[in-house]
């Protein structure tokens, strides 16, 4: 995580500046501060936001982020900074479309269009360390091409 991306959560994180669940809209897209992204889908329902999380590899998938204030035994791991607007996308059924592209497409771009801090893509950072991270477990050294044997350090 960039120093500018840390110095802006830890102060959030001080301030307790994230919206309680009675003040988010269903079907709304917000700026969240999660394990796994930062722009998430309020589901109010579930009492979460959906978001495409970078795992292993390059391809995403939809995932459920649950609001802080559900505590850490019930995995409350998002906080919801500001919202953005509503969705464009009905996220309903989306435990059934966890790779559909048009969805994780939709919550990418709003990553890249609203970002935490300005000229901080955490999009792309997301997608490389979760690339990164698969070729750790298929064995691979960081900086060489198995490829070609070659050693691009």
């Amino acid at each position: 995580m960039p120093d500018a991306l840390t110095r802006y959560l830890r102060q959030k994180r001080k301030e307790g500046a994230w919206l309680p669940m009675i003040e988010l809209i269903d079907g709304h897209a917000y700026r969240i501060d999660a394990n796994n992204a930062y722009v998430g889908i309020w589901i109010a329902a579930e009492r979460g936001f959906v978001i495409s999380r970078y795992k292993v590899g390059p391809q995403p998938s939809l995932f459920m982020e649950y609001h802080w204030d559900l505590g850490a035994d019930n995995f409350g791991t998002a906080r919801p900074l500001a919202p953005i607007g509503p969705c464009p996308l009905v996220f309903t059924d989306w435990r059934r479309r966890r790779h559909d592209p048009l969805l994780t497409d939709c919550l990418d771009r709003l990553e890249q269009a609203y970002p935490l801090v300005p000229c901080i893509d955490t999009l792309v950072q997301r997608r490389q360390a979760a690339i990164r991270y698969a070729r750790h477990l298929a064995g691979e050294r960081p900086g060489r091409d198995t490829s070609s044997g070659e050693n691009h350090e």
